[in-house]
């Protein structure tokens, strides 16, 4: 209806011709839209051209690539775990590459023997990590919000087996050479004569050690402060009050064919009658109906113009916006709404045409102040409305900061149409009267006309799934993270007690304690860990501004959450390093020098 003041994006889809790129097809919409402003330079448009692919994906690139990053970070993780595994080893191992160089082994020998046993090692686990990744692909997938594109595609497939098979060979590959290098690159008569005496590491391998494991712990508190920033969200958005009350109501979509019901006078017709043999049922405490799309945080018509008599008289250009909801009278009763100030109309105003309206406390701050509203007139670019009620700001999870006020008016006689939603409160689960409303409708109209039975709980609850998802798994991959990390900290501390047995048994028998050596082992542990986290502070101060659009109530940079995270880890690290400073204090100094 071209005489409506509400307005909104028209999308039409179109294939492109072989050849045509969308540079091209953008191109050639730009002419039309010259073409269309010189016919009618007042009128606002804009043609743009966009993939439907794109558009499908707005809003859900940046949830999965946030995962992926959190997925490389576990990898790093992994890898240097790895790295500090096969460096331990080829340490441990050096007397026998010592030993096999001098018997005739070449250095391409001798690499090729640690690179095929790190390429076995990494073989072994990518095959358990694909089993495990296989019999929790399902799992994982119900827990995905259900509007992923191609969701149901997702599987572990020979793609899948290639990469990741291709990663464990990367992996053996980067992390195992360079320990293999070193081990064969040694001065062998040196080494041979050390290997049987000196049980120390230098200098330069505990630094690199030391190093991995500080990387470790960086990347670990980065993920684990990403997991706890979106706890903290969704904590917060479960608190929210959206300024209705949420349990026990339900909502159906209904969709009438066209071809039966061309007229609005039809349309009425069949909803007025409906919404009456709903209030009639058992257990079903209030109903109402909302045009077009259950208006929550977006009202369900669209948007108009507005103007305040008495003041400045703007052009139909510049007229505030605002959004219109057109409901019944039982709509804002059954949602629960709060009365702030007047009354909502009645089914005598609505079925009358009255002009009275009910507009949100966010518009009634906004135009009038401190002024009460209540017998003001708005003006709409065709119409006078006086406002009778000012009712609670309604949200919801998909717009929680508002833009515009909103104005609720009951269904006008011409604008009935084939489309609305019904919703009811119940006494109790509302999905139980999902069958007598489905006969209430039958009786009406014998095709299928319901598209959509839904609790306002479950609608909001979809709402939340994108955060959630992303919550649930990178808390799981801030969990893997910190075990790996935690395991690197105690292979650091472990190895280091080890290769240094001679050193603190020379302490111990010049007089140092027990406990003086197991301060010393936590020391270091203490030294590392600390490290780890001031450079995990800095990642995560940089990196968890991605999550900017999935948070609420809560900064990327929240100094709550970055102590709890890192004190955390501090915790862990305290944990993994007291068995090896454990293990260190008992070092008997006469057994461990026998062989001086």
């Amino acid at each position: 209806k071209p005489d409506l003041p509400l307005g909104g994006p028209v999308y039409t889809y179109a294939h492109l011709k072989k050849g045509v790129t969308l540079a091209q097809a953008r191109a050639a919409l730009d002419v039309i839209d010259d073409h269309l402003e010189r016919l009618d330079p007042e009128a606002e448009h804009v043609l743009t051209v966009r993939r439907a692919l794109d558009r499908r994906l707005e809003g859900k690139r940046k949830p999965l690539l946030l995962l992926l990053g959190a997925a490389g970070f576990v990898w790093l993780i992994a890898c240097s775990n790895v790295a500090n595994l096969f460096l331990a080893r080829t340490v441990a191992r050096q007397h026998e590459m010592v030993m096999r160089a001098a018997l005739g082994a070449s250095r391409r020998r001798l690499v090729q023997q640690l690179l095929t046993e790190g390429l076995l090692l990494s073989g072994v686990a990518c095959l358990g990590g694909l089993l495990l990744a296989f019999w929790t692909t399902r799992g994982l997938l119900r827990l995905c919000p259900s509007d992923i594109p191609r969701l149901d595609e997702t599987r572990v497939d020979a793609v899948v087996l290639a990469f990741s098979l291709g990663l464990s060979v990367l992996t053996a590959l980067l992390f195992g050479a360079i320990p293999a290098w070193r081990t064969s690159s040694g001065r062998m008569a040196w080494a041979l004569q050390e290997a049987g005496v000196r049980t120390t590491t230098g200098r330069r391998a505990r630094w690199l050690h030391g190093g991995l494991v500080v990387t470790q712990i960086g990347l670990s508190l980065v993920t684990l402060t990403g997991a706890a920033l979106l706890i903290r969200s969704l904590s917060a958005l479960n608190r929210l009050d959206l300024g209705f009350q949420t349990k026990n109501v339900l909502a159906v979509t209904i969709i009438l064919p066209e071809r039966k019901y061309p007229e609005p006078q039809q349309c009425r017709a069949f909803f007025e009658s409906l919404e009456q043999r709903v209030r009639k049922l058992p257990q079903v405490r209030s109903a109402g109906m909302s045009l077009s799309e259950l208006g929550l945080g977006f009202a369900g018509y669209g948007g108009v113009g507005i103007s305040i008599p008495g003041r400045a008289s703007p052009s139909p250009e510049s007229r505030d916006p605002a959004m219109l909801s057109m409901v019944t009278a039982g709509f804002l009763e059954t949602l629960d709404v709060s009365l702030l100030r007047g009354r909502t109309f009645t089914e005598q105003e609505a079925a009358a045409g009255a002009n009275g309206i009910v507009i949100d406390e966010y518009l009634a701050r906004k135009h009038f102040g401190d002024t009460d509203p209540v017998g003001q007139q708005i003006d709409f670019p065709d119409s006078q409305h006086i406002v009778v009620g000012v009712v609670e700001t309604v949200k919801d999870f998909n717009h929680l900061e508002r833009t515009y006020g909103t104005i609720y008016t009951p269904v006008a006689k011409e604008l009935w149409c084939p489309y609305m939603v019904l919703v009811l409160r119940a006494d109790g689960d509302p999905l139980r009267l999902t069958d007598a409303i489905r006969a209430q409708v039958t009786a009406l109209e014998r095709e299928e006309v319901i598209r959509r039975v839904e609790t306002i709980e479950g609608r909001l609850s979809g709402m939340l799934a994108p955060r959630r998802f992303v919550m649930i798994l990178l808390g799981l991959f801030a969990g893997i993270a910190l075990v790996l990390a935690t395991v690197g900290i105690y292979g650091l501390l472990h190895f280091s007690a080890t290769q240094q047995t001679r050193d603190i048994a020379i302490r111990m028998a010049l007089g140092a304690g027990r406990a003086d050596v197991r301060r010393m082992v936590l020391a270091r542990g203490l030294r590392v860990v600390l490290s780890g986290v001031a450079i995990g502070l800095a990642g995560a101060v940089a990196l968890t501004r991605v999550l900017s659009g999935l948070l609420y109530d809560v900064t990327p940079t929240d100094p709550v959450t970055l102590a709890l995270g890192s004190c955390i880890l501090v915790v862990i690290a305290l944990l993994a390093s007291y068995v090896p400073a454990r293990r260190a204090a008992r070092v008997d100094p006469m057994t461990a020098l026998r062989c001086e």
